[in-house]
C-alpha cells in the first residue's frame, strides 16, 4: 500500500511539473550564434552532461543537467534517484552560472566583467541564480542505474529578471563613458504616428544584449541606459529582440507602426551595440520627441 501511496504522489509530482514548466518564462516577465536562440552543449563522463539555451525571443535562461551514480556505492534505489537528482541540479546551476557569465551586458562589458567590478551586481545576480526555477525534475533509467534530468531556468527581463541588476550596474558605473549624446542642430519635431522603434540589423552579426546602445556613425549616443526611464527598463528591461517584423516579441514591444531603421554597423568590443545615420539618428528622436518611444524603451533590434 505504501508503494502504491509513494508511486501515485510521484506521478502527481511529476504532473504538475510538466504543466509549470510550459511556458513558465511569461510567469516570470509578468511578475515584474547571432541568432534569438543561442545553445551549448557540454558533454560529460559517466553519463554526467549539460545544456544551456538562451533564447533572446522570449526572454529567458535554460540549463538542463544530467547525472547518474555508481550504484556500487548506493544503499539502496531510492538513495541512487535522490542522489542522481540531485547531481543533475547540481550540474544545471552550475551550467546556468557559466553560460550567464559570457551574456553581454552592453555593448563593451560581459555578465563576467560586471561581477568582477560591482559587488551589488554580483550579490544580486548569484542571489537570482540561487532562486532559478527548478522547472522539471525527473529520474530515468540509464542501463541498471537512474539518470538524474534536471532543468533551471531565469527570466532576462521584468521584476524577477537578470536584467534589473545589470541596469542598476550600467547606471552606478556609468558604462556608457565619455560617448557624448546626440544633439541635432535643430531640435526634433514629432514625426509621424508611431509606436516603437525597430533596429534592423540582420545585415550584421549583432550579438544581444541586456543593455543595447546605438550611436551614430559617429559615435554619439543615441540610445542606452542613461536615456531610458529607470522603471521601464527595470519593468521590460531595454529591447527585444526577433527576426522578424511579426515575431510576436517584436509587435508586443513596438507596436504595429513602429519606424524602422537600417542599421549602419556595429558598435563595442563585444559586437552589441549598433550604429546608425545621423540622418536617421534625428528621425529617432523626432519619433521620440511625439511619444517617448526611447525613454519608455519601446525598441527593438532585427537579427539575421
Amino acid at each position: 500500500m505504501k508503494v502504491k501511496i509513494f508511486s501515485l504522489v510521484v506521478f502527481i509530482f511529476l504532473l504538475s511539473a510538466f504543466a509549470w514548466a510550459a511556458n513558465w518564462w511569461e510567469e516570470d516577465q509578468a511578475a515584474a550564434t547571432t541568432s534569438t536562440k543561442q545553445v551549448q552543449s557540454f558533454p560529460g563522463s559517466g553519463g554526467n552532461a549539460a545544456k544551456t539555451l538562451v533564447n533572446w525571443e522570449e526572454g529567458y535562461i535554460e540549463a538542463i543537467g544530467m547525472a547518474t551514480v555508481d550504484m556500487s556505492k548506493m544503499k539502496n534505489v531510492v538513495q541512487a534517484e535522490l542522489m542522481a537528482n540531485e547531481g543533475a541540479c547540481t550540474m544545471a546551476y552550475a551550467k546556468l552560472s557559466e553560460m550567464l557569465n559570457g551574456v553581454a551586458v552592453t555593448a563593451n562589458t560581459t555578465v563576467i566583467t560586471m561581477l568582477t567590478e560591482d559587488q551589488y551586481a554580483k550579490s544580486a545576480t548569484q542571489g537570482i541564480i540561487q532562486g532559478a526555477r527548478r522547472i522539471e525534475e525527473r529520474v530515468d533509467k540509464s542501463g541498471d542505474a537512474p539518470k538524474g534530468i534536471c532543468r533551471v531556468g531565469i527570466v532576462l527581463r521584468g521584476a524577477k529578471g537578470i536584467q534589473v541588476p545589470a541596469f542598476d550596474y550600467a547606471i552606478r558605473n556609468k558604462t556608457e563613458g565619455s560617448i557624448p549624446v546626440f544633439q541635432p542642430v535643430s531640435p526634433p519635431s514629432g514625426a509621424g504616428n508611431y509606436t516603437g522603434v525597430v533596429i534592423d540589423a540582420r545585415g550584421y552579426s549583432l550579438r544581444p544584449a541586456m543593455i543595447p546602445e546605438i550611436v551614430t556613425d559617429d559615435g554619439k549616443l543615441v540610445y542606452g541606459a542613461s536615456l531610458v526611464d529607470p522603471e521601464a527598463a527595470r519593468s521590460n528591461g531595454l529591447a527585444a529582440y526577433g527576426t522578424s517584423l511579426n515575431s510576436s516579441s517584436i509587435t508586443n514591444r513596438v507596436g504595429s507602426n513602429p519606424l524602422v531603421i537600417k542599421a549602419a554597423g556595429l558598435y563595442g568590443k563585444q559586437d552589441a551595440g549598433v550604429k546608425i545615420s545621423t540622418a536617421d539618428a534625428v528621425g529617432a528622436l523626432a519619433a521620440n520627441a511625439t511619444e517617448s518611444l526611447l525613454k519608455l524603451a519601446k525598441v527593438a533590434f532585427l537579427l539575421k
